[in-house]
């Protein structure tokens, strides 16, 4: 069993230094089973001022110590990789796909680490981008809710995934309340795992799971959404055939017999 994570570990919580150090402890103890991508959190920009910054602050009681262990884990957020394929077919990163992505080795040649993302216009829109129906001819267009990136739209995504190769993308980033959304015919896969967000919204959490062949299932979760287990169990249940019918593989092109289960970050 191998892993991708698809960014944004830290901020709008209360335990993000125990979730960094898991995931850092995971890629350390089995460094070919778990992938961390980069998402836009993982800047000093967005993590000084949405709660990580202060987290170290109150977790130390010397300061320095504090601007220490911030500063050395935002060296390793510079590092980390924009993107994952797997099977040569699913290209997963945290935002989205941008204007400047003519190709897999666009992302290859990104030189890390890299630390401001005005540097490095690609890595910004694959950390920041948002897919979107109403864009001008279904390309790109200035992303005003988060005033920076770019929206994209189907053409737009449809000339990626036939430029690439690619069956479908799988992006995270969006608060999603049922755990998982579609795009374009299902071709832009959007997960959110974090059920019961913040402690705020009563969300479902999901993941997604790649077979050998290429197949893809989603995998819901709930957090404290029920008071009858056999409820949940019966809405998951429902949940779950309803995001995996047959058809939206077949949409998405998926290649069910493709063998090659690899992962390239």
């Amino acid at each position: 069993m191998r892993f991708v994570f698809l960014g944004d570990y830290v901020d709008r919580g209360i335990h993000s230094l125990e979730v960094i150090m898991t995931l850092f402890s995971l890629k350390i103890l089995f460094p070919n089973c778990f992938g961390l991508l980069r998402g836009n959190h993982e800047t000093r920009s967005l993590n000084r001022i949405y709660g990580f910054y202060n987290e170290m602050r109150e977790r130390f009681n010397d300061l320095d110590v504090a601007e220490e262990v911030y500063f050395r884990i935002n060296d390793v957020f510079d590092c980390l990789p924009p993107s994952a394929l797997i099977g040569g077919k699913i290209l997963c990163m945290h935002g989205g796909i941008s204007p400047h992505l003519k190709s897999l080795d666009d992302i290859r040649a990104i030189q890390r680490p890299v630390g401001d993302l005005t540097n490095c216009p690609l890595l910004a829109d694959m950390l920041w981008s948002d897919p979107a129906g109403n864009v001008a001819h279904g390309l790109f267009t200035p992303n005003i809710t988060r005033q920076q990136s770019v929206y994209y739209g189907p053409e737009a995504v449809e000339n990626v995934i036939n430029k690439l190769g690619l069956s479908c993308i799988v992006r995270a980033h969006q608060f999603i309340s049922a755990g998982t959304g579609f795009f374009a015919d299902r071709k832009v896969i959007s997960i959110f795992s974090a059920s019961n967000y913040n402690q705020e919204f009563r969300n479902h959490g999901a993941c997604l799971y790649v077979d050998e062949r290429g197949g893809v299932t989603v995998k819901s979760f709930f957090a404290s959404l029920f008071n009858d287990s056999s409820e949940r169990d019966e809405e998951m249940a429902h949940h779950e055939q309803y995001l995996n019918d047959d058809g939206w593989l077949v949409q998405a092109g998926m290649e069910k017999s493709n063998n090659d289960d690899t992962i390239e970050p």
